[in-house]
Order: structure tokens, then sequence, then C-alpha cells
């Protein structure tokens, strides 16, 4: 019989001498014999030869095929019928492989074998060879082999789960003690679900399955050790044949720090993506403020970070003591558990282990039960069990912190994350110091702006100030030039001197600014008598107090018995500006009171203090900080009303400084206002002179109505010779000026043309009178500063009323406004002209004769 060869069988191994056929037995050490195709031995190795009993391999070969029959008993130790040996031969000749597993009797003694029969050819025919492997001798070479591998290994059974055997590592890697722990407890480590939820058994039969029919597969799949802690492995099965049936090895790579680095890897590519987010949202620069972009960044590493908390701290010094401040935080909670705040700002020396790390910039990594100190209760009653907390060093100094607490578990974070962090920390400090300094440069800008505005708001308003009285002091000398009459030119000289007063004042006020600004303001201390010089700045502001008929009390309960060492000028100077700024500021018939007390320091010294009260006008909330600056006044409408260039408050302000003592307003908008002076003095000689005069002591010194310098009922003064070339007869003209003297000199300008003039107070007025009798005024000459309504305003309504002349009639601005950009706003606000006070007679009737369609001629 030949064996037959074919292409879907196994390819037989070919040996083309005998020198290779008998390598294959001297080299193997399991018994091997080979048949030819008769089933004759035809060839055998030492192993067989000592198997069998014999000492030549002759002597085996003669005997071999009924030896190899009486090798096979009938029956099987399970009592199972032996196949017969033939059946073997035959399977092996047709596959060219056949292995089973069979009890053998050798020399009267049984013992299970591993046979292995394969196909081969030597020449040119071919054979079968048999390879007998004692069980137990496969089973410790397998187990040899398990035990070889580094990997956690075992065997399971056909499609079962239950292993048979396992290596140490397997053991080790599952924390068990033994390997039949492991065998009896194995199915303890495989949870009932893998983390993404599917089943663990679905997964582990689902790749027995494609490993059967592969022979080999690998995936991962998490598996759970003795204590519980999870176990992601990298698992390979390979399918082999092991008793005759399929067996599978499973070997498990442990990737418990491959994971571990690979999210550490990940938290580090998290991080850096989160800092280049935080890059690119920093980027810009915030006017307003940086808040709202610190806590989103904050958000973002706390996020990615996976804390409860994270925070920014700054240093700041106060008092010599190094503190922290609280910049921003973002929490998951709305508030600490236990309802404690988070800290806003604490002294570095409370927290020792805290300041040793901001001051040297090491990081603080720990769990919240190995802190020692007073940080630890700190944390603990915040229910932290994890801190970070890392320096921030700026320009080689301790900036501040940034800190991330772990509510939830303990952990140590990982150190490869702590340089991206302050990286990202970094970013956040150059967002706010770049945000601060453009704040500030925004902040100088505007406040150069705003000095800018208030000077130029100043020069108007000296410009007003200055030409008023300029005004009346030129008016009233040309129109004493042009009389004869003594009372009359006394009456207009009279007004002269009151105007040029006011103007000396202005000019002083200024001039002492000067001198302040420029540190050239210094104070004389000598003796002087305070009651002597109470009664000349009293003197010196009755005649504004009679004007507008206020009630004026002094209340001096002080016996100023010794003279007083201090700067007499300055003080006085202080007193009459209050006293001044009280009378504008306060309605006709109103209270003015001025009170004057004391607390002594010791005999030779005391601490003066003077009160400015009146029910005036009052000052706004929002104002009372600004009203001791240069240039600054309450009210536009108020400072039409009342005037004045702001310097007033300012010089007293100053001068109170400059004795050591310190100003202040206490008022309420609509109720008035109460400006208290408190400065140091000294005591000198005791006075000898006998006092006259009024006592100031609680006195109230009534004021009696102080009749108008240009009052009507006075004597009325003699017709002027009439220029020949205006005749204004038959016309009149709406005149619109709040001050009384300006009011009269334009009369007195005009009333030799013959032309009728009615007078408004104010704007309102003026818009007033015009509605109700829009025919009857050929023009109208506007103040620009009035009270209740400008001059522009006015403007705009009279010519937005709609009535038949509001957009033809001469409006002529007639104004101290004498700034280019004032008559800019002139004619904007729709005037015809504008003129500028101190008034030309002479313009004025051109203008007037222009605006009335008269030209030049009479």
């Amino acid at each position: 019989m030949s064996l037959s060869h074919s292409s879907n069988q196994h390819q037989p191994t070919h040996y083309d001498d005998a020198g290779s056929r008998d390598a294959i037995f001297n080299s193997n050490p399991h018994p091997a014999v080979m048949f030819d195709d008769k089933f004759h031995i035809i060839d055998s190795n030492p192993a067989a030869v000592r198997l069998f009993g014999y000492t030549e391999k002759q002597n085996m070969i003669v005997n071999a095929v009924q030896l190899l029959r009486d090798c096979i008993p009938p029956y099987q130790p399970t009592g199972r019928k032996s196949v017969p040996l033939e059946y073997r031969l035959a399977a092996a000749i047709k596959n060219g492989y056949c292995e089973f597993s069979s009890s053998l009797v050798f020399n009267d003694v049984s013992a299970t074998f591993d046979v292995v029969m394969k196909r081969i050819a030597f020449g040119n025919s071919y054979g079968i060879i048999a390879y007998m492997i004692k069980r137990k001798e496969l089973e410790e070479r397998v187990q040899l082999m398990l035990d070889a591998t580094p990997l956690a290994s075992f065997f399971l059974g056909e499609k079962k789960l239950i292993p048979t055997e396992c290596n140490m590592e397997a053991v080790r890697v599952f924390g068990f003690t033994s390997k039949e722990e492991f065998l009896e407890r194995y199915l303890e480590i495989l949870p009932e679900f893998q983390p993404d939820g599917s089943r663990s058994r679905d997964i582990a039969m689902k790749k027995l399955n494609e490993a059967s029919e592969s022979g080999r597969v690998s995936f991962e799949l998490t598996f759970k050790t003795t204590t519980g802690e999870n176990l992601p492995a990298e698992v390979t099965i390979i399918n082999v044949k092991w008793h005759n049936a399929d067996t599978y090895v499973y070997y498990l790579r442990d990737l418990r720090a491959f994971k571990e680095a690979e999210e550490k890897l990940c938290a580090n590519s998290c991080l850096l993506v989160a800092v280049n987010s935080i890059s690119t949202m920093l980027t810009g620069v915030d006017v307003n403020g940086c808040g709202k972009l610190v806590y989103e960044s904050l958000k973002i590493l706390g996020e990615v970070t996976g804390v409860d908390r994270a925070y920014m701290w700054e240093n700041i010094e106060e008092d010599g003591v190094v503190q922290g401040r609280m910049l921003a935080e973002w929490s998951k909670m709305e508030r600490p558990k236990d309802g404690i705040s988070f800290w806003e700002a604490s002294p570095y020396d409370n927290y020792p282990l805290l300041k040793d790390a901001v001051f040297s910039g090491k990081t603080l990594n720990m769990l919240t039960k190995d802190i020692p100190g007073p940080e630890k209760k700190i944390l603990e009653q915040q229910f932290v069990k994890s801190a970070l907390v890392i320096p921030i060093i700026h320009q080689g100094q301790p900036w501040g912190l940034i800190a991330f607490d772990d509510c939830t578990k303990e952990r140590v974070f990982a150190k490869e994350n702590e340089q991206v962090i302050h990286s990202g920390a970094a970013l956040i400090v150059s967002k706010i110091l770049r945000d601060r300094m453009v704040q500030n440069l925004v902040e100088a800008k505007e406040a150069a702006y705003a000095s800018s505005r208030a000077k130029s708001e100043f020069l108007s308003r000296m410009s007003h100030e200055i030409r008023t009285p300029m005004n009346a002091i030129i008016g009233m000398t040309k129109l004493a030039q042009r009389n004869n009459n003594i009372a009359t030119i006394k009456r207009y000289l009279d007004t002269v001197e009151s105007s040029s007063e006011q103007l000396l004042e202005l000019i002083n006020n200024v001039l002492d600014m000067s001198k302040i600004d420029a540190g050239k303001m210094a104070v004389v201390l000598e003796e002087f008598d305070f009651e002597k010089m109470l009664r000349r700045v009293i003197g010196m502001t009755t005649v504004k107090l009679r004007q507008k008929e206020i009630n004026f009390t002094v209340n001096c309960p002080l016996a100023f018995s010794r003279a007083v060492i201090g700067d007499e000028l300055r003080i006085s100077q202080i007193l009459i500006n209050l006293l001044d700024n009280a009378a504008k500021f306060t309605q006709p018939k109103g209270r003015v009171e001025l009170k004057i007390s004391r607390s002594d320091i010791d005999a030779a010294h005391s601490r003066l203090r003077l009160e400015i009260s009146d029910n005036g006008c009052g000052i706004p909330m929002s104002q009372l900080e600004t009203i001791f600056q240069p240039f600054e006044q309450v009210d536009g409408s108020l400072i039409r009303q009342h005037g004045g260039t702001g310097l007033g408050l300012a010089i007293c302000s100053s001068l109170t400084e400059l004795m050591g003592g310190k100003i202040w307003v206490e008022s309420e908008e609509g109720f008035g206002s109460n400006f208290i002076v408190e400065i140091g003095i000294k005591w000198g000689k005791t006075l000898e002179k006998k006092r006259k005069g009024i006592n100031l002591c609680g006195e109230s010194i009534p004021l009696v109505e102080n009749k108008n310098p240009l009052n009507a009922a006075e004597s009325k003064s003699p017709e002027l010779p009439k220029p020949p070339e205006y005749d204004f007869r038959g016309r009149c003209i709406l005149l619109a000026e709040d001050i009384e003297v300006n009011r009269a000199i334009v009369s007195l300008f005009l009333e030799e043309t013959g032309v009728t003039i009615d007078n408004a107070e104010n704007g309102a007025l003026a818009v007033e009178k015009y509605k109700a009798a829009p025919d009857r005024y050929n023009a109208i000459l506007m103040d620009i500063q009035m009270p209740v309504l400008d001059g522009l305003g006015a403007t705009q309504q009279i010519r937005e009323s709609g009535l038949p002349n509001a957009k033809t009639i001469p409006i002529i601005a007639m104004t101290a406004n004498a700034f280019e950009e004032d008559e800019q706003l002139s004619l904007k606000a729709g005037m015809n002209r504008h003129i500028v006070k101190p008034i030309d007679m002479i313009q004025l009737f051109k203008v007037l004769a222009e605006a009335m369609g008269q030209g030049e001629e009479a």
C-alpha cells in the first residue's frame, strides 16, 4: 500500500538521505518510530528503543508491528474502548497528521502518552513518523513554558472560562497567594461590566470564538485585582491543541503603568491645549479690567486638572506686612461646604509653610492629612483633601501663587503638569499687569483730558469773570466822561469802584493759586489779635450779605484775651472765601452762620475750629470729593447764576494744609452746606488793651437792606447828546442779561437812540416774552451765561418756536465769552452776530442798525 498525497493534505517533511532521517531521531528527546506503507517499523530513535525495553534498534524493528499493537490495551483507564492503531495510521495517511492521547503499556507498565503522527517523505517513498510524549512530562514542559514568560499567563479549556493552569506572574499580578487560589477564584477577577458598560463575559466569549477561528486574537480588557483595583490589560489568546482538544493560552500584559503614563501625557496635552486656549483668550486688552477673563482662565485650568477649586493670590504689603490677596477664584461649589468664606487676604506670617513656598518658589503638592501647621486646619475646614500650590515669580520677585484644591479624593498632582500650569499662571499674570498698565495709562489720559477740560472751562469762566467787571468799569467810565452832573458821575464811579474791587479779588485768587502750584506760598507765624481780625473779615463780607438780605449770625463764645500766634492773613483769607461762598450760594433772605470754637491741647496750644454754615442750594453727593480741587465747580447753571472761577475752595484747602490743618464739607443737596476748618494755634502774650465795638460772642448781627447803586428811584441822568447818524425811535429790542449793571450800561448806551428796551433776567424769561409778543421786537440782544436757561438754549427755543418771524428775527450774542469757539457756538445755536464784552458802543450801534435794516444812515 502506497501513501497518497494531495494538495489539501499536510505537506510531508522531506529527508533526502539516511543521515537526515537519523538526525531527527537522535535530536528528539521523545520516543519516535517510523513506519513504511506496510505499517512496518523501519526506524526508531534511542528513546524509543529504551521505551520498548530493547538494547538494539534491529531487534525492535523485527517485531515492530505486533509490538506496537501490543502496546495499546483493549480499554483506556476511563473504561472507553481503545481505538485500533490502524485507524490512527489511516488518519495520518489521509490527513498527513494525527494527534491523540492514549494509555500505552510498555514492559507491563501503563502510562498516558500524547502521540503525534506525521507523514514524511524519504527518497521516493512516504511513511509515518510517530512521537510518543509522556503526559506528565508534557505537562511539566508546558508549565515550564508558562513560568518562563514574563507575562501573566494561564490555560483555558475549550470555549470555557475556567483556567486549568497558570504561572506565578498571574498569581502576583492579581494579588493571589498561590496558583491553586488563582485557579479557584479566577472568576472574581473578571468584573461583571467593563468601564464602557459592556458585559465582561460577553467580550471574553466573543474573543474565544475569534481565537478558535483564527488561531490568535489580541484585545484590551479590564480585570479586578483581589484589592478591587482596576487592572487594564492587553490580552492575547492563542488556540493550541492540548490533550487532543482546543485549548487557549492567555497572555496578559499589565497596562496600568502604560495607562498612567498615557493619562499623564493626555493630561499634559490637555493642559497644553488649555494653556494655548488661555493664551488666545488673554491676548487682547480690556480697559475695564480683566477679572472675568482671569476667572475663565482659572475655570479652564480647574476643569482640565479635575479639581473642585482654583484660585489666584497676589502679594501685597500693608503696614510692612506681606499678605496674600485673593484676585480671582473658580469653584464647582457655590460656596464652601461648611460656609466658611474663601480667603481674601491673609498675612503670610500666619502660615509658615505657605510663606516658605511662596518666597522660595517651591511647589506644594501634598495631601491635607500630611500638611503640618495651621494650613492643615484651614484646608480641613473647607474639606480639602489634596492641594497643589504653585508660587508665581515675576521678574525675579515673588508675585503670588496659583492653587488647586481637590475636595473629592486624595491624590498627588502629576509633576509633569506643574510647569505647564506655571506657564498658564504666567500668562494670567502678564494679562493682569498689562491691563493694569493700560488702565493706568487710560486713567492718566482721562485725567489729563479732564485737567485740560477743567482748565479750558476755567479760562472760559475767567474770561467771563474778568470781562464782566471790566465791562462795568469801561462802560461807566465812558458814561462818566460824557456827563457833567456831579451826582450822576459819582454814582457811575461808585459802580466803577465796586467792579474794580471785584476784579482785584479775582486777580488775587489767580495769583494765590499760581503761588500754591509753584510751591511759593509760605506761612508766616506772628502774634495777632484774633477778634480784631474777625471784625475786619465781617466788615468786608457784610456788603454781599446785605445785598441779599441774608441773616448773618456769628457764634463765638470764646474770649480771646491772649494773642494768637499764626498766619493772620491766611486765616482771614480762608474766612473771607468761605463767607463769600456761603453768600453766593444762599438765596435772598437766607441764613449764614459763622461758629468759632476751640479744643485745648495744653496750656500753650489749642486747636481752632471754624464752621461756616448756610441753608443754600447744597452740594450733590457725587461732587463732594472734587469740590476742593482747582478749577472745579458744582453745576454749570449755578456757575452762570453765581459766577466764580472755581479757585476759592481750592485756595482754602491749600492754605489749610500749609498751616497743618484740615478742611472738609458736610452738605446735602437742597438743604445747605457746612464747611469746617480745623487748624492748630499757639497762644501768645496777654492783650491789655480795652476792646471796643461789637461783642462777637453769640451776638446776632442784623443786616439792613442795601439799596441798589443803580436804583431807579434815584435821580435820572440828563439825556445824553444823541449821535445824529442813528435813530431807533419806534423800534423795540429785547435785552436778555442777568447782571443788572450790564443791563443798565446797555440801556444808557441806547437810550439816546430812542429805542425801546424790554429786559429779561434769564434765558427762560426771554423766550417767554418773545413768544408772548413776537411782532413787538425788532432784535434780541442775548447774553450767553445766564441762570435757568442760557443764551444758547434760549436762542434754539426761539428759532424752533414756529412763530412767523422765529427764523428771521436778528439775535445778537452780547457776552463775555470771547474765544473763537464761543463765537462758533453762538452762530451754531442760530445767532446772527457775536459781540464781546466790554461792549464797544460804536460796534453795538452799527450791528443793531444793520440787524434792523437801517444800515449806517440815520
